[in-house]
């Protein structure tokens, strides 16, 4: 699958110091009358597929190893409704002689239809500061689809992981799902943050799945029979090797009552594509066990 084509972009850089939001300054909190966090705001101009990718850096770093010191980067779409709730310590950083000279965090979405104001908050956590420095790095870019992987080269060994055990390679453009692509709804593409997608993304991957367990049937020289593949596989489980990030193979999303837009919309799993009998009208279980079972291997 080819990298989206960037078709126009805008870019914004903010900076500041703000007060630490540790508890142990709770003093110096309270006399700043609890400003402990910065929000900037950000204009998306483009209809279609709009890619925002941001850069949150910490520039007071020395102490990060020592005291876990970081930032925290919330962003909010123009319906405010808050969508990301991530950090520094989940970020990838800057690294000099086994130290971490600088913390920082990379984050991408990309939004479809959704133009209009956005907001970043930015918290810092800082125990032996009472305040510190960041830098935050905005682009926006319009691309031409959304059906792109988020991480390239994922899973570069399933191939031949999957070849060893005499297992399948599961992979194909056209199992990609993203909100805009196979289905006209704006926001967010995915359907993690996006609860409009769900459903659809659902049906998707049980059209997969069907596919999934004709290849089994060819395999096994078996008619396509659900409950024939059943009794096959879970005497004979194959391995089955997923060459492609949750966009372009989607997982299910299981429902889950603690969904939110911050954790996440049910819980995402790959395991129907290890599953030969989901039942569809009860998709949490199965059709021919009273627990459910996942025949074969995934990965």
């Amino acid at each position: 699958m080819q990298k989206p084509e960037v078709l126009d972009s805008v870019e914004y850089h903010f900076e500041g110091e703000i007060n630490s939001g540790s508890t142990l300054h709770g003093l110096n909190i309270l006399l700043s009358g609890f400003n402990y966090t910065a929000l900037h705001e950000f204009y998306v101009p483009f209809d279609g597929f709009a890619r925002i990718r941001v850069e949150l850096i910490n520039k007071d770093s020395d102490e990060v190893e020592k005291w876990g010191d970081r930032l925290f980067l919330h962003l909010a779409t123009p319906d405010n409704i808050t969508f990301v709730y991530a950090s520094t310590a989940g970020g990838i950083p800057i690294v000099q002689d086994d130290k971490i000279i600088v913390d920082r965090l990379t984050y991408q979405t990309c939004v479809y239809n959704k133009p209009g104001v956005y907001k970043a908050e930015v918290v810092g956590t800082w125990i032996a500061k009472k305040k510190g420095g960041y830098e935050m790095n905005v682009i926006i870019e319009k691309v031409d689809r959304g059906n792109f992987p988020l991480m390239e080269g994922l899973s570069s060994m399933a191939s031949y992981l999957a070849a060893y055990h005499q297992g399948i390679v599961f992979a194909s453009p056209q199992f990609s799902f993203a909100g805009g692509e196979n289905v006209n709804v704006e926001g967010i593409i995915y359907p993690v943050t996006n609860e409009n997608l769900v459903e659809p993304c659902n049906e998707h991957v049980f059209a997969i799945h069907s596919q999934l367990n004709g290849l089994l049937a060819k395999i096994a020289d078996l008619p396509a029979d659900v409950h024939a593949l059943w009794q096959y596989y879970k005497e004979n489980p194959i391995y089955i090797a997923i060459l492609a990030d949750a966009t372009m193979i989607p997982m299910f999303y299981y429902y889950n009552p603690d969904s939110d837009f911050i954790s996440g919309q049910g819980t995402a799993s790959d395991f129907i594509y290890g599953d030969i009998d989901p039942d569809p009208e009860d998709t949490e279980n199965d059709t021919f066990t009273y627990y459910p079972f996942q025949e074969n291997a995934v990965g």
